[in-house]
């Protein structure tokens, strides 16, 4: 609870009043000191509420400071976490039951790309049986042996999260990137390939992954002057759709088999016609694979912005489709395809995001939605990660909760393009014309935004008037649940892992039993404690204890109290489901005594009693309220009583309000009758006298109770000789009268009259000191009529072809202050410039076109300025800084202006000079767009000579850009800057929303920068772009000192806006991505080196991340919090 502010030894203000009664009535604040016994809002009951009470009356403040009042301490927050007891009792971690619940997996960090594929082919039959059948034979430790043992954890586990920790630590992959997940799927593919060849050395019949994905297919290319053709075989593994011109899958496959033109600058080189020609070629498709997989093209480079964009459009696919139209030949008996599970990806960036699988089980005869630990049996079928069901048809729920066709058929897949067909091979759009009347018959059909795969798999029914039936010998065959198969190693390893998971659910249980017992307990005991704490009245029993310590005591049991309900969760929480339980901290017993003790030690006073001035930073609370606090564990040190009030401390301060009030008596007195030239009854034969001001005004306010003519309160008045001094404004002139009032309260007082003169000796020293200064006078005045803008600090305009000299700033501060002083000081000795050169060379430490700090330094001073200053000052050394405004070409003079500069500027003594830091502020200045010439910039111009952010000269935006400031700091320059241009006012509102000022340190990284300027500009460091010198930093770890940073540096940046519903997203990548190098998967990947790979694992290791468990974006290990969406690394 906040308390206003008091003084310690006094009573406030408001109080004064109750110290002129009795003592009682100050000490127990009785009904006669304006502390009423307020209602207490925790007890509703009035027989035991204070009689006269009015819960009316009390509010927050005015019953802050009411020791009779005791709501308002903090009892409704802590009566809060009681709320939700019953319903945190009742969750549980169960284990689940392996006929109704599927299992998860725990994400690693950004694993979900490995997750969302285990899940996929765990829940394929055919790839499941393959894995299982070959991990017979596989050793442990190996890639195949552990993804086994996860698949068969999946089926046998009660755990409801498992962990494939094992097989990411086998496979050497680093659980803090994210990787995309359909590469990650064929490289995956050939590892386990690898695996299972090895088992079977020199035998080729047997069942890879490879052969339940791997369909055939050929490039056919068709000569437009001879009509020869020529045919490529290939193999394929996926489909990959193009959805930027199309709405439906097939839509999409007729895209994917389109015949495209060979003409002009990409013609065909026939090798019967010997020459180039136009010609179309069209992909023909052979042999389709048992699982046939649609990758969706999600994302594109743009070559524009040299940046990857995602594509948000959506596309509808069917439940089953038929693709024999599709085939060139009858190698199939069946070509029909039944959906079995989608890929989504949740995100704006191709670099990161989120996997959700979401498949069917036959298992469970339900769709699943599978979000690594968060497993889920979705009543219909739904692939839209914004709620939304995302079906095209009409369907209806039956009573076991399986949807059914309606009347309405689906017409999605009737919209395909006419004049696409014509361009196509005419058998394959007769064919795709033929599907399309099929797939109206079509019971479900579904739409996605966010689909990255589709994974069909053949299907053993067949199409009977445009229903899907199983055939009559295979009808009682489907509806067997096919059992894995998993060997005895694997199965006891999964026993023994039950067993202990069944331990942990019982301590779980042991741990909530009693977490529920106290929390019951606490909530028992508190509700009796705020309904009996309160005082009825003055007779009432009671203690005293400090407001504020009470109130934090309660704050601090509230939160002690949230934690026992956090613990409830323990196991509940999906992600921990591997880690151990600890026991609960809940015996209060344990507890450290200073935990739960309220230190009454603030309220003592000198004597160690309570002191009367601190009631109101009190409460009392009944003695039964305090026994109950006590049961608590809850002590009061030291405990104080009505009788415990110091009656000294009472006195005193008695004492002390009654000498303030006689002290307030006769400053009114005095200060009436103070002023002789208000009084109309004033006597010339009495003038007044003179009394010290500053003595007066301290005595007004208690600062002093001393006579005037005491200390320092003399010498305002008297001078050293004795008589009146001449310092005119140290005295003031009071009435006879106030000095009659005075002198009776101080007998000991002296003072001037009021027609005394001043000390005659104190007047000739001081003619005698203003002649010896005179002359200084006399130059000063010269001095500030001949260099009048130098004095006034005006601006000081450059022109082309004119000469100008440079001064130390310092120099002109020292001179301003002698023309400017009336305590006679002394002008600047010489002007020396050795500060502003470098000792190794003599040249000048500053680029006048780049440097945003030379005007804390140098100022601009005419020729007409420079030859009065060297005739008066000594130059040091006789050096000068001669500088000329030139230009190069007359015909474009904006854009070949510089400096000519004697001595030059020695590029190798200034880079040392700015980068000898601690730490110093640089400007960050914001721009929307490359050229935004609407905004001037005021770089601080070429002139200021006093530090204080004034300039000569302002320079726009585009003006800025022409300079030539890409050349490193150690190189001769070839400057270019611009004529000085009008500063165009704008407002400080939007001043401050386009540039900032950042304070940085040598070894900090340029990422680090774009976190600190998040707040501000209110975007992620992935959406910012920063340009030093018209050069993007493009290296993030690159620091201030690397890049050449110093103080008063100007750096740029741009903001890439997000909108909030984009079709597309970018993601400026600025770092090397080294994908799947450095793991298992590497070996397999044609063309990467083993030493790229040892060096990018080295770098790895090197540069420590973290990964935020939301969304699951890598942040640099400086950083607390997420740099995309704010929550704290835990």
């Amino acid at each position: 609870m906040q308390q206003p502010s008091y003084e310690l030894d006094m009573p406030r203000k408001q109080d004064i009043g109750l110290w002129k009664q009795d003592f009682q009535t100050v000490a127990l604040l009785s009904s006669k000191s304006g502390r009423p016994h307020c209602l207490n809002k925790q007890h509703a009951s009035a027989a035991t509420q204070p009689s006269g009470s009015s819960s009316s009356k009390c509010i927050v403040s005015k019953c802050r400071d009411n020791p009779n009042c005791i709501n308002y301490l903090g009892q409704n927050i802590l009566l809060e976490q009681f709320s939700t007891t019953d319903a945190y009792s009742n969750s549980m971690f169960h284990p689940r039951d392996l006929n109704k619940m599927p299992a998860g997996l725990k994400n690693h960090g950004a694993t979900c790309y490995l997750n969302s594929l285990l899940q996929a082919w765990f829940y394929t039959p055919d790839i499941n049986s393959t894995i299982m059948k070959h991990a017979f034979h596989a050793h442990k430790n190996s890639v195949l042996y552990e993804l086994g043992l996860v698949l068969a954890q999946l089926e046998l586990s009660e755990k409801p999260c498992v962990s494939p920790e094992r097989l990411i630590n086998i496979m050497k992959i680093d659980p803090s990137l994210q990787q995309d997940a359909l590469e990650f799927e064929k490289l995956f593919v050939s590892v386990v390939d690898l695996e299972i060849a090895s088992l079977y050395t020199g035998s080729d019949s047997i069942m890879h992954l490879n052969d339940l994905m791997k369909g055939e297919h050929s490039y056919v290319t068709c000569c437009k002057n001879c009509q020869s053709k020529s045919s490529r075989q290939g193999s394929f593994h996926e489909l990959a759709l193009d959805i930027t011109s199309c709405l439906t899958l097939l839509d999409c496959v007729n895209d994917y088999l389109f015949s495209e033109l060979l003409q002009g600058d990409n013609q065909y080189m026939c090798s019967t016609c010997n020459s180039k020609q136009d010609a179309s070629r069209h992909i023909q498709l052979h042999s389709l694979p048992k699982i046939l997989n649609f990758q969706i093209t999600r994302f594109r480079f743009d070559p524009k912005t040299l940046l990857k964009e995602k594509i948000h459009e959506k596309i509808e696919f069917p439940e089953w489709i038929d693709m024999s139209s599709f085939l060139v030949t009858a190698a199939q008996d069946s070509a029909i395809y039944e959906l079995k599970s989608v890929l989504l990806h949740k995100g704006f960036s191709a670099n990161s995001g989120h996997y959700v699988q979401r498949l069917y089980s036959q298992k469970y005869d339900k769709w699943l939605n599978l979000d690594d630990e968060t497993v889920s049996i979705m009543p219909f079928p739904s692939f839209e990660l914004d709620g939304s069901k995302g079906i095209s048809s009409k369907s209806t729920k039956t009573a076991n909760g399986k949807l059914e066709k309606t009347a309405a058929k689906s017409k999605v897949f009737v919209n395909i393009s006419l004049k696409k067909q014509s361009l196509k091979n005419s058998n394959i759009t007769e064919k795709s014309t033929a599907v399309t009347k099929q797939a109206q018959q079509a019971t479900l059909t579904f739409s996605s935004s966010s689909a990255y795969q589709l994974t069909y798999v053949l299907s053993s029914k067949r199409l009977v008037d445009g229903n899907l039936v199983f055939p009559e010998e295979t009808a009682v065959d489907s509806k067997k649940d096919a059992h894995m198969i998993i060997p005895k190693d694997m199965k006891a390893e999964i026993d023994l892992d039950n067993r202990d998971f069944h331990h942990q659910f019982e301590t779980q249980i042991t741990n909530k039993e009693m977490t529920v017992n106290i929390l019951e307990a606490e909530n028992v005991a508190w509700k009796q404690i705020f309904s009996t704490w309160h005082t009825m009245d003055e007779k009432t029993p009671f203690v005293y204890i400090m407001t504020k310590n009470l109130a934090e005591l309660l704050k601090k049991r509230a939160a002690w109290i949230a934690n026992l309900r956090k613990s409830l969760y323990v196991l509940d929480d999906k992600k921990n489901s591997e880690d151990e339980i600890a026991p609960l901290d809940t015996d209060i017993a344990e507890q450290s005594d200073n935990l739960w003790s309220i230190s009454n030690h603030d309220l003592l006073c000198a004597h160690s009693k309570l002191h009367p001035v601190k009631l109101w930073m009190t409460k009392k609370i009944s003695q039964t309220g305090y026994e109950l606090l006590k049961q608590l564990g809850i002590s009061v040190d030291p405990m104080l009583y009505s009788d415990d009030i110091c009656i000294d401390c009472y006195q005193n301060v008695k004492q002390r309000i009654i000498s303030n009030a006689e002290h307030q008596k006769n400053v009114k007195m005095v200060f009436d009758a103070l002023s002789i030239r208000n009084s109309k009854t004033h006597d010339p034969v009495q003038p007044g006298y003179f009394i010290s001001k500053s003595w007066l005004n301290d005595w007004k306010k208690g600062i002093t109770f001393v006579a005037p003519n005491i200390g320092n309160y003399k010498k305002d008045v008297w001078c050293a000789h004795g008589a009146l001094s001449i310092h005119s404004s140290r005295r003031t002139l009071i009435s006879s009268k106030s000095h009659e009032i005075l002198q009776h309260i101080f007998p000991d007082m002296k003072c001037c009259l009021g027609n005394d003169t001043e000390c005659v000796l104190c007047i000739e020293n001081h003619e005698q000191d203003s002649l010896e200064h005179r002359p200084l006078r006399i130059r000063a005045n010269f001095e500030a009529n001949t260099l009048k803008r130098l004095l006034d600090k005006k601006k000081l305009q450059l022109e082309i072809n004119h000469d100008y000299f440079l001064v130390p700033t310092s120099f002109l501060t020292m001179w301003r202050s002698f023309v400017k002083s009336r305590n006679h000081s002394l002008p600047p000795t010489s002007l020396d410039i050795n500060s502003v050169l470098c000792q190794a060379h003599g040249n000048l430490l500053f680029d006048l076109e780049t440097d945003n700090t030379k005007e804390t330094v140098l100022s601009f001073v005419s020729t007409d300025e420079w030859k009065v200053i060297q005739e008066i000052y000594i130059l040091a050394d006789k050096k000068a800084i001669h500088v000329r405004l030139v230009v190069d070409d007359a015909d474009i003079p904006s854009k070949n202006v510089h400096f000519e500069v004697d001595p030059p500027t020695c590029w190798e003594c200034r880079k040392q000079r700015i980068l000898s830091f601690d730490k110093t502020d640089i400007h960050i200045v914001k721009f929307a767009t490359p050229i935004d010439t609407d905004f001037q910039v005021d770089h601080k111009g070429l002139e200021s000579e006093d530090g204080k952010n004034s300039s000569d000269a302002t320079i726009s935006k585009s003006d800025v850009l022409l300079l030539d400031s890409k050349r490193p700091l150690s190189k001769s320059p070839e400057p270019k800057p611009n004529l000085p241009t009008k500063k165009r006012r704008v407002s400080k509102r939007i001043r401050s929303e386009r540039s900032v000022v950042a304070c940085i340190t040598p070894t900090m990284t340029a990422h680090e920068l774009k976190f600190k300027l998040m707040n501000h500009f209110h975007t992620p460091p992935m959406y910012q772009q920063l340009f030093y010198r018209d050069k993007e930093l493009v290296q993030d770890e690159m620091t201030m000192r690397e890049i050449g940073i110093g103080p008063g540096e100007t750096i740029e940046i741009r903001i890439f806006e997000q909108p909030e519903h984009p079709t597309f997203q970018d993601h400026a990548s600025t770092s090397t991505e080294s994908g799947f190098s450095g793991t298992a998967l590497a070996g397999i990947m044609p063309g990467l080196a083993s030493t790229q790979t040892q060096k990018t694992s080295s770098e790895h290791h090197n540069c420590e991340s973290w990964t935020c468990f939301k969304c699951t974006f890598i942040n640099p290990s400086t950083t607390k919090e997420c740099s995309m969406c704010g929550p704290i690394n835990t």
